[in-house]
C-alpha cells in the first residue's frame, strides 16, 4: 500500500513540474513576441518540456505497476481483485508521532508465534521423546504379573475333572535384559545427535528473529528521523525554486538555474514520498 502511495506522490510531483514548464512556455512566448528575450530561451524551455513529459510517462508507468501489485491484496466482497484508482490516494499523510516502540514486547511476540520457530521447537520436542525412548530401551525390563481365577460348578468325580475349588491367586515378576546393546546404543546415539541438531536450529532461528526485530526497530527510528529532515529539505528547496522563478521573471536569472532549482525541489519531494512509505 505504501509503495502505491509513494508512487502516486511521485506522479503528482512530476505532473506539477510539467505544469510549471507549460506555464512558463506561454510566458516566454509572450516575452519573445515583445522582444525582451531571445528565441533560445523558448527553445530551451521546449527541451525542458519534452524531458518532463518523458518523466511523467515513467512516473505514470511506475504508479500503474504499484496499483497492479496492490490489487493482489485489494479485493471486493466476491474476492475479485480491484486495481485502485488515483482518486483513492490519501490527500494528506497522517504522520502523527508514533508511540514509543516497545522493542522487547515485539520480540517476545515474535518468539512466541513465529511459524518457523514453532516448527523447530516441535521437532526438538519429538527428538527429545526419541532420546527418552532409546534410553528406556537400554534399561532392564521388569514386568509384573497378577492372576485371579475361580472355578464354578460341581465336581464331576471323573477323570475329566481337573478343576480346583475356591479362589486361586497368582503373582510374579519377570526381569529381562538384552545381552547385546549394539542396536539400542546406536539408536540412542543417533537420537541424541538429532536432538542436539534440533536444539542448535532452534537457537539459530531465535537469534535470527531477534536480529531481524532489532534491525526493523532501527529502520523505523531512522525512517522517522529521515522524514523529519526531508521535510526541512523540501521546504528549503521550494523556497529556493520560487525565489529563482521570481529572479527569472525580472531578468536576474536564466532557465538553467530555474530548471536546476525546480529539479532539486522535485527530488526533495520524491525523497519525502519514499521516506513516508516507511521502512
Amino acid at each position: 500500500y505504501w509503495n502505491w502511495v509513494s508512487a502516486g506522490q511521485k506522479l503528482e510531483v512530476t505532473r506539477a513540474l510539467l505544469e510549471l514548464a507549460e506555464q512558463r512556455d506561454g510566458q516566454l512566448r509572450r516575452r519573445l513576441a515583445a522582444g525582451s528575450i531571445a528565441e533560445f530561451d523558448v527553445t530551451d524551455n521546449e527541451r525542458i518540456l519534452l524531458e518532463r513529459r518523458a518523466l511523467l510517462v515513467g512516473a505514470a508507468r511506475a504508479f500503474e505497476k504499484a496499483a497492479f501489485e496492490l490489487s493482489l491484496f485489494l479485493r471486493d466482497d466476491s474476492g475479485r481483485s480491484i486495481v485502485p484508482e488515483s482518486e483513492r490516494l490519501p490527500d494528506e499523510l497522517d504522520l502523527h508521532e508514533q508511540t514509543e516502540l516497545l522493542e522487547q514486547e515485539v520480540m517476545d511476540r515474535v518468539l512466541t508465534c513465529h511459524p518457523d520457530l514453532g516448527r523447530a521447537r516441535a521437532e526438538l520436542r519429538a527428538a527429545e521423546v526419541d532420546v527418552r525412548l532409546t534410553k528406556n530401551q537400554l534399561a532392564p525390563q521388569i514386568d509384573g504379573l497378577f492372576e485371579y481365577s475361580r472355578d464354578l460348578g460341581q465336581l464331576t468325580g471323573t477323570e475329566q475333572d481337573f478343576t480346583l475349588p475356591g479362589n486361586v491367586f497368582k503373582a510374579g515378576l519377570q526381569l529381562s535384559m538384552p545381552l547385546i546393546f549394539r542396536d539400542e546404543r546406536g539408536k540412542a546415539s543417533a537420537a541424541r545427535a538429532k536432538a542436539a541438531a534440533n536444539r542448535a536450529e532452534v537457537q539459530f532461528i531465535e537469534d535470527t528473529l531477534r536480529a531481524r526485530v532489532r534491525d526493523a526497530a532501527s529502520a523505523v527510528r531512522a525512517a522517522e528521523e529521515r522524514v523529519q529532515l526531508t521535510g526541512d529539505v523540501v521546504e528549503t528547496a521550494d523556497e529556493l525554486a520560487e525565489g529563482e522563478r521570481r529572479r527569472f521573471d525580472v531578468g536576474s536569472s536564466n532557465l538553467i538555474f530555474v530548471n536546476l532549482r525546480e529539479q532539486q525541489a522535485a527530488l526533495a519531494l520524491r525523497c519525502a514520498a519514499a521516506g513516508h512509505r516507511g521502512d
